[in-house]
């Protein structure tokens, strides 16, 4: 039990502890609300600039395309014969050709008296054609010989537009106006698809304070603050919010920690359920738009920030406590089991003696029993190698038919390049020299493919593509595949398939197999193979199925034996299959053995697959 002393130091170390962590808290929540502000005011100020750019990249996309059309013959000569109906059909299926290469949304063309004599929607039931804009300031503008922009919800199609306007002049008499409009719906919609949505709101207003577009459709054509009757005159006599109330949408908005250098604001925006929703808002002008650009975040996102970074915090003072006592504890009873540790090491030593004798006998036969273990590995392993250089000696003949026509060609090549040379045709020795060399690193390929299989391996499982051991395999063996005019039927090897495995193991089982199946159709008049990669539930399957008279049910359950064969002895020593077995359970795989119901053998080798 602990003592009084005990006690009143527990108490005192856990007033410590609480005092420790509330001050922590106290002072992390002070860094809390400055790190999430900081980081908000970044994060704001980004999308901000990201959407400022991005409008005014698009309206800079268009500006041109007004002026480019104002200086064109065949407009301005129409305007001077506007009664000619098949030069209007040519200017009006010109300006629906630009149209659509622009990716605009209306182009039309106004005579001095703002009447519109020409439209890209020429065809449709919303043409502008005999439509007259004379009240809309881009024609106005235009008619001042300037370059016109305008913001406007289009008085036929009743959607938010920008309009650009440029006059089309003839010896500086103005003979009318050409205007393009984009749809400015389309932009809205992209920000509110389910691949852009993120936890800020977008206010864009004009100069007049007016929200026209937004991220809230409940905030749009609301006014930041109420308006003059003279700017409702000047807004009504534009019709640039035609049919609409213009009503104002009572923001307030304050400087947080009342300093006026801060850019980022404290915004109360009315909510649809009738509270206040409270956001923080940077916001930035482009001019030459008229716009105001406004990004809103809501409060809960910094709330959310400051909580987890508290929690952060005081987790860390409580992690940095509890390893500090753990220590503490951990070293006070450290002391006492050194000491109970040594009394009882010196307790077992003087009643251990034999046991200590006889552990000493079993470590002695331990290291024997590894030493012999490694002898075996390496045997195992030697057995395998020459087994691999067996099949290399069968594939002799193969390897001597690759190289000896690229020898024979070389040969030739040569002498024909020294025949020519002494005549003085250099450019056919060139070419002579060029097929040298590409025979030459076509042998080198083929030599190179032998060297690999030939190879040891240090035998670690790692991620190995049983496709690429496939095409090796049947790399190896395309020579004798070809002498024997057999045809290999492949399936299943379109895609990698990723198994634990080792490359050169894999080879030399496919190589095996390959090569049984080869010497199993000697004396059958057509000769093929079946090479099937299927994916199960819980395993991959690779069968190999030879077209032979397949296994005899004496052979059968003796075929993975050790120096068991049918063969003649100068055509194996029966180990082959018996190694292929033992690979693939060092590959934690299986090798299977039955005849086909029709015709012919099928080794199956089966690894464990894991699904995901």
């Amino acid at each position: 039990m602990a003592t009084v002393t005990e006690k009143r130091r527990y108490i005192l170390l856990a007033t410590l502890v609480v005092t420790g962590l509330l001050l922590t808290l106290y002072y992390g929540k002070k860094y809390a609300t400055q790190s999430a502000h900081h980081d908000l005011e970044l994060a704001t100020k980004y999308e901000l600039n990201r959407h400022a750019n991005f409008l005014d990249t698009l309206l800079q996309k268009y500006e041109s395309v007004p002026h480019l059309l104002s200086i064109n013959r065949r407009l301005v000569g129409f305007l001077s014969d506007k009664g000619n109906k098949a030069l209007a059909q040519q200017v009006n299926e010109f300006l629906e050709t630009v149209n659509n290469i622009s990716k605009s949304s209306d182009i039309y063309l106004l005579d001095p008296e703002g009447n519109t004599i020409a439209a890209s929607n020429w065809n449709l039931p919303s043409s502008f054609i005999g439509r007259n804009f004379a009240f809309r300031p881009y024609f106005k503008t235009a008619m001042l010989s300037r370059q016109g922009r305008y913001f406007a919800i289009g008085t036929t199609s009743k959607k938010r537009g920008y309009y650009f306007s440029s006059p089309l002049t003839d010896d500086d008499e103005i003979l009318g106006v050409i205007v393009l409009k984009i749809d400015l719906d389309e932009v809205e919609q992209s920000w509110s698809s389910p691949w852009s949505r993120n936890p800020f709101e977008v206010i864009i207003s004009d100069e007049y304070g007016v929200i026209f577009m937004s991220t809230q459709a409940r905030w749009r054509f609301k006014t930041l603050a109420p308006l003059s009757s003279e700017s409702l005159a000047t807004l009504a006599a534009h019709r640039r919010y035609d049919g609409v109330d213009l009503l104002p949408l009572q923001i307030s908005s304050q400087f947080i920690y009342d300093d006026p250098q801060q850019l980022t604001r404290i915004v109360d925006i009315p909510a649809a359920n009738g509270k206040t929703e409270r956001y923080f808002s940077q916001r930035i002008t482009m001019p030459q738009a008229g716009w105001d650009v406004q990004i809103l975040s809501p409060q809960y996102a910094v709330s959310e920030a400051i909580n987890i970074l508290l929690i952060a915090i005081g987790a860390t003072y409580l992690v940095i406590v509890l390893a500090g006592l753990y220590i503490f504890e951990r070293r006070k009873n450290e002391k006492k089991l050194l000491a109970a540790r040594d009394a009882l090491e010196s307790r077992v030593h003087e009643r251990t003696q034999d046991l200590s004798e006889s552990n000493l006998r079993l470590r002695k036969e331990i290291i024997e029993r590894e030493k012999t273990e490694r002898a075996l590995h390496q045997t195992q392993d030697e057995l395998i190698q020459t087994a691999k250089l067996a099949v290399l000696g069968q594939l002799s003949a193969g390897i001597n038919h690759e190289l000896s026509q690229p020898l024979t060609a070389i040969k030739t090549f040569a002498r024909n390049a020294e025949a020519f040379y002494e005549r003085g045709n250099h450019s056919i020795v060139k070419d002579n020299l060029q097929e040298i060399s590409e025979l030459t690193e076509h042998m080198a390929k083929i030599i190179a493919q032998y060297k690999i299989f030939a190879r040891k391996t240090e035998g670690h499982l790692r991620d190995t593509d049983i496709t690429q051991a496939i095409k090796a395999a049947l790399h190896l063996l395309d020579a004798t595949l070809r002498t024997q005019k057999i045809n290999a039927h492949i399936t299943g090897i379109d895609n990698p398939v990723i198994i634990q495995g080792d490359i050169v193991w894999l080879e030399q089982v496919l190589v095996n197999l390959l090569s049984n199946a080869v010497q199993a159709m000697q004396a059958e008049p057509e000769k093929k193979i079946d090479i099937s990669l299927q994916m199960k539930p819980a395993t991959i399957e690779l069968s190999i199925r030879d077209w032979g008279t397949g296994i005899s049910a004496e052979s059968l359950p003796k075929l993975f034996e050790p120096f068991y064969t049918t063969k003649d002895i100068s055509e194996g020593l029966g180990l082959g299959l018996s190694i292929s077995q033992q690979i693939m359970e060092m590959m934690k795989g299986s090798l299977q053995a039955r005849n086909h119901p029709e015709k012919g053998a099928i080794f199956t080798m089966i690894f464990p697959h894991e699904q995901n």
